[in-house]
C-alpha cells in the first residue's frame, strides 16, 4: 500500500496565530428597530397631520398591502429603521416595495386625489446612500424618481 503524503490537500490553509491580539471594536449606543421606527413613524404622522396604520387597498384586480397607509389623505409609508449598509435582501424588498407605492400613486392620482404621498423612509443616511448607490445613480433610484416615490431620511 502506498504511503500516504504529509501535506495537507491543496485547498487546506493552515491557521496562522495572530501576532496582535484584536482590540475590541467601538460599539455605539444604538436604539432598537422598534424604538426607531415609531419615532420615525410619530415625524411622519406630524409631517402629514395624519394617523397612519397598517392596510391595503384594491387596485383594480390587484391588492397593494402598505405598512403605513391613510386612504383618505393619499398618504402610503414604508419604514426601514436598519442603520448602516443594507443587505441585498433588504434592497430587493424595498425594490418591491417602490412598485407597489408607484402602482397605489398612480392609482390615486387617477382617483381624482391631487396632494399624493408614498415612500420609503430609512434609518440614517448611510442606509439611504447604500440603498441609492454609492458610486452614482443606481436604476433603482432612477425607478423610484421616475414613478414619484419618495426616499427619506427624517
Amino acid at each position: 500500500m502506498p504511503e500516504k503524503p504529509n501535506n495537507p490537500s491543496p485547498g487546506f490553509r493552515k491557521r496562522t496565530p495572530r501576532t496582535k491580539k484584536a482590540e475590541p471594536a467601538v460599539v455605539e449606543p444604538t436604539v432598537s428597530d422598534t424604538e426607531h421606527t415609531a419615532a420615525l413613524l410619530r415625524t411622519l404622522e406630524q409631517r402629514y397631520d395624519c394617523q397612519l396604520t397598517a392596510g391595503q387597498v384594491k387596485v383594480n384586480e390587484a391588492t397593494v398591502r402598505v405598512s403605513y397607509l391613510n386612504e383618505e389623505k393619499g398618504v402610503a409609508f414604508e419604514i426601514y429603521p436598519k442603520q448602516g449598509g443594507l443587505n441585498s435582501g433588504i434592497k430587493r424588498k424595498i425594490n418591491s416595495d417602490v412598485l407597489q407605492l408607484s402602482l397605489l400613486r398612480d392609482h390615486w392620482l387617477k382617483a381624482g386625489k391631487e396632494d399624493v404621498n408614498c415612500g420609503v423612509v430609512f434609518g440614517d443616511q448611510t442606509s439611504l446612500d447604500d440603498y441609492r448607490g454609492k458610486n452614482g445613480p443606481s436604476w433603482a433610484r432612477r425607478a423610484a424618481e421616475l414613478h414619484g416615490v419618495q426616499l427619506l431620511v427624517l
